[in-house]
């Protein structure tokens, strides 16, 4: 039997804690993917703060990612990198009873995956919960912990029309049950621990046809396989959205949502048999963007009242957070973000302090970093700020003319090394950034390597608490250099790295090198060279090409005739970059290529799709002359199973001696490919699942070289045998 007092105790002694300073940062150095978010905070029980920060890697295709340990100051602690050879989209990060960790995260087309971790982030155990439940995709929201084990809340399939469903595990990975809810097109779930160990779910969906979006919420037993009560929140008609629930400080539960179709919160609380105390609804602030409804909620840790976050619905989107009294009255509502950037609040704790802390992802530095936003009791982060302008000088006199055509440049603030905030640019040249008091320094990132800073490229601030430094202007150039050259090598790759080593020297001569220079996807530079000794190649007359611009160098191998045959690498074949530290540049491309003997020699594969009893099916053949020299009067065998009748052919067989049919190629130049079908009847006396063999061979086979004036007879013998399952 497991116990949860422990986690409570910590919770109510946290309210003695002293009012704190609040902090807003964005953390690129968590990881170099284009979108990265926090998807969960915890408070760690060794002080600071636990991150769930989710990635997408467009480069590599996968998802990863990354537990990250915060200061009380949030200062990166330390980082804990998870991988996966599979996309994945995390979920839900909670604190375990054994003082652990556990994350649940969705597999693409898979479904569900609970990985618990023990107190140092080490992997202890993983259930894939469709390997469970294999005749339901469990696609999982949210997850809680109670004596039984884990339960995760969500729907049966990724899809729209889906059905709400709860699952749950034990402790030794064995299933404790799964129940779909009599409802569907879920979109949110949510689940919360209940006082006497069962708990409650939440979801957003239709029950019949009606198709009004409403909540159903249920209070299950703590086996979790009984229902004790199930609600229906209709929102009075109207449309209504899940967003959030958690337990009341003074008995009961509240959930938010939205109605409206999303441009209003909604509160309600239920009691602990599910019946409605108060409901209350709240639009968008005069002046202020409409809101994007479903909140998140969570108590603060006085128990007199919650945290709610939500986003607005404009371009610029920013993060609105919102503070209630048990009674569901609107304490405060603050705004963070959205005038140069986009900001999405996706998670929220309350802190020891009395404030809280909001996790986030923004498009600070032109991508989606990790984002924290820090209050104190009453919402506020700084009371400091930096404020400048970041202008264009036209006739290059270091003098700001117009600001105009610089809007979106990001401005970064680093202080001891870190990127601690960032901004871009407005359409008016200017910034703001919020920041603590203190020391820091100033830098713009420039569009491309064609643009300047006027001296300094940073400059060094000092903060005063509660002022806004003003005047830290930026004024910028646009001074595009021509290109010098672009040079490198076609190198043989030894070991196989893709870098050339200070020993790979050997290159390949005679190979076309492409070049194409583009600006605003123009072709500005298209040129071919070939390789010289050792590989090199060079293109120096870049006519009209700017360091503004960015190439496409493509080496696509040896050219017909070669005499090479070169062996599959993950080497690229082609680089595409910019110049942004100079007006050359140079690029390497890895071959792994042997000689070919001067003789014809004809590669052949052959290939088919399933093949059924009674059923046709159609194979594919392929050949290429790879030899140096041309191949005369070439031609292919091809052998069937004896349960295959060739009944067509896409060119005439010469000859068919039983199962065998020979296909006449005629010449065959070096380097010369082509394909040919055959289709075939399966004898429909063999039963489902029999195996079907082929087999191409291609003429002429041989390559008989006259030895050279010098062989003195002798010759290498090689035999062997077979020993078991090992060959001597």
């Amino acid at each position: 039997m497991k116990s949860f007092f422990s986690l409570i105790f910590c919770v109510l002694f946290a309210s003695l804690a002293a009012e704190g300073q609040g902090w807003e940062r964005v953390y690129p150095t968590i990881s170099n993917e284009f979108q990265s978010s926090v998807k969960k905070i915890l408070l760690n029980p060794a002080g600071g703060y636990l991150l769930l920060v989710n990635h997408e890697d467009w480069d590599l295709g996968y998802y990863n990612f990354h537990i990250v340990g915060l200061s009380e100051e949030g200062d990166i602690s330390w980082i804990k990198e998870f991988d996966t050879p599979f996309a994945i989209k995390m979920v839900d990060f909670i604190q375990t009873s054994d003082g652990g960790y556990a994350v649940l995260y969705n597999r693409s087309s898979f479904g569900s995956v609970l990985m618990r971790l023990n107190a140092d982030f080490e992997p202890t155990s993983s259930v894939e919960f469709n390997t469970l439940y294999p005749n339901v995709k469990v696609y999982g929201k949210q997850i809680i912990e109670n004596n039984e084990g884990f339960w995760i809340v969500g729907k049966d399939d990724p899809s729209p029309s889906s059905l709400g469903m709860v699952a749950g595990v034990d402790d030794s990975s064995n299933p404790l049950g799964l129940s779909l809810l009599n409802y569907d097109d879920i979109y949110n779930s949510g689940v919360i621990l209940a006082n006497d160990g069962g708990f409650l779910t939440a979801n957003d969906g239709n029950k019949d046809a009606i198709g009004t979006s409403r909540i159903f919420v249920r209070r299950y037993s703590s086996s979790g396989m009984d229902v004790i009560w199930e609600k229906e929140l209709n929102g009075g008609g109207n449309w209504i959205g899940f967003g959030d629930i958690t337990v009341a400080p003074d008995g009961g539960y509240v959930i938010a949502g939205a109605q409206g179709s999303g441009s209003e919160v909604t509160l309600i609380k239920i009691d602990e048999q599910g019946n409605i105390v108060w409901q209350k609804s709240f639009s968008q602030q005069p002046g202020q963007p409409a809101i994007l409804g479903s909140c998140k909620i969570t108590p603060c840790v006085d128990g007199n009242s919650y945290w709610a976050i939500l986003n607005t619905a404009n371009s610029g989107a920013s993060i609105v957070l919102m503070k209630f009294d048990l009674q569901g009255n609107n304490l405060l509502t603050k705004y963070f973000g959205g005038t140069n950037d986009n900001e999405f609040a996706l998670t929220v704790s309350g802190t020891n302090d009395g404030g809280c802390v909001i996790g986030a992802t923004s498009t600070g530095l032109n991508r989606w970093l990790p984002f924290i936003i820090k209050t104190d009791s009453l919402g506020n982060t700084f009371s400091s700020a930096v404020a400048g302008t970041v202008a264009f000088d036209i006739d290059n006199n270091c003098i700001a003319d117009t600001i105009s055509l610089l809007p979106k440049i990001p401005v970064s603030v680093l202080q001891n090394g870190q990127i601690v905030a960032a901004a871009n640019v407005g359409p008016d040249g200017e910034y703001l950034i919020g920041l603590d008091s203190g020391t820091y320094q100033i830098s713009v990132q420039l569009p491309s390597a064609a643009w300047v800073i006027c001296d300094p490229d940073t400059l060094n601030i000092s903060v005063n608490n509660g002022d806004t430094l003003t005047s830290v202007d930026f004024v910028l150039q646009y001074n595009p250099q021509p290109l010098d050259s672009i040079y490198g090598y076609a190198f043989h790759d030894i070991d196989g790295d893709c870098f050339r080593d200070s020993f790979e020297t050997a290159g390949y001569e005679g190979w076309p090198v492409y070049l194409y220079i583009y600006e605003n996807g123009a072709v500005i530079v298209a040129d071919t060279v070939l390789t010289g000794p050792n590989g090199y190649y060079v293109f120096d007359e870049l006519t009209g090409a700017t360091n503004e611009m960015y190439a496409n160098l493509i080496i696509p191998g040896p050219p017909l005739g070669s005499g090479l045959l070169c062996h599959p690498t993950n080497c690229p074949l082609e680089e595409v970059f910019g110049f942004p530290s100079g007006l050359s540049h140079q690029s390497n491309i890895a071959f792994n290529c042997d000689s070919l003997p001067p003789c014809p020699l004809i590669e052949v594969d052959i290939a088919t799709n399933v093949i059924r009893p009674c059923s046709t099916s159609v194979y594919h053949i392929n050949y290429c002359n790879i030899g140096v020299e041309p191949a005369s009067d070439a031609y292919i065998e091809v052998t069937f199973d004896a349960g295959l009748d060739v009944t067509a052919s896409s060119i005439p067989w010469s000859s068919a001696n039983g199962n065998t049919y020979t296909f006449d190629l005629g010449y065959l130049a070096s380097g010369q490919c082509g394909n040919f079908d055959i289709t075939v009847l399966a004898s429909c006396d063999d039963p489902n699942g029999t195996t079907y063999c082929a087999e191409a061979h291609a003429f002429p086979d041989t390559c008989s070289l006259p030895p050279g004036p010098n062989w003195d007879g002798s010759q290498i013998e090689v035999t062997a045998e077979c020993t078991g399952d090992s060959v001597i």
